[in-house]
C-alpha cells in the first residue's frame, strides 16, 4: 500500500510540472492570437487593404452588426473606401482548440458614418505558422425584455467573458 501511494505521489509530481508547462503554452498561444487580432484591427483602422488580405483566410466570412454578410473579396473592397476613425476593444476572452481560436469581447468603433459599441466574435485558424482571421461577427447587445439595444460593456448585464 505504501509503495502504491509513493508511486502515485511521484506520478503526481511528474504530471504537475507538465500541466504547468501546458498552461504556459496555452497562455503563449493566446498571446499570439491576441497579437494577430491586434494586427487585424490596426489594418482595419488604417484601411491597409494589403495587410488585411494577408491576415484573412481565403474563405473569410463576416457578418456585421446589421446582418450584412461579406466574403474576403467584398470585405477588402469595403476597406478601399471605409475610413474607421477610432476602434477599441475590451473585455476580450480567447479560447483555443488546436489550430483554431476564438476571441470574444466588446468593440467601440467610429467611422465617418457614426459610432457604435457592440459584441464581437472572431475565429482564427493557424496555417503555416500564422494565425489568420477566418470569420468575424458583430452584434448589438439587445435587452430581451424591451428589444432595445444596450451598451454591452456596462451595467449588471455587461459582457464579461471568462
Amino acid at each position: 500500500m505504501r509503495i502504491q501511494l509513493l508511486g502515485f505521489l511521484c506520478a503526481a509530481l511528474v504530471v504537475h510540472p507538465a500541466q504547468a508547462q501546458t498552461d504556459a503554452q496555452i497562455e503563449a498561444v493566446k498571446a499570439e492570437v491576441l497579437r494577430a487580432e491586434q494586427d487585424f484591427h490596426e489594418a482595419k483602422l488604417h484601411s491597409d487593404v494589403e495587410a488585411l488580405g494577408r491576415l484573412m483566410a481565403d474563405e473569410f466570412i463576416s457578418i456585421n452588426q446589421w446582418g450584412v454578410v461579406r466574403d474576403k473579396v467584398s470585405e477588402l473592397q469595403l476597406y478601399h473606401h471605409l475610413k474607421i476613425t477610432s476602434q477599441k476593444t475590451s473585455d476580450e476572452c480567447v479560447r483555443v482548440s488546436g489550430d483554431t481560436a476564438t476571441v470574444i469581447g466588446v468593440m467601440s468603433a467610429s467611422s465617418v458614418t457614426g459610432f457604435g459599441r457592440f459584441l464581437f466574435l472572431e475565429t482564427f485558424v493557424k496555417r503555416d505558422g500564422h494565425w489568420l482571421v477566418l470569420s468575424v461577427t458583430h452584434n448589438f447587445s439587445v435587452d430581451p425584455d424591451t428589444m432595445h439595444t444596450r451598451d454591452p460593456g456596462s451595467g449588471p448585464n455587461a459582457v464579461r467573458p471568462k
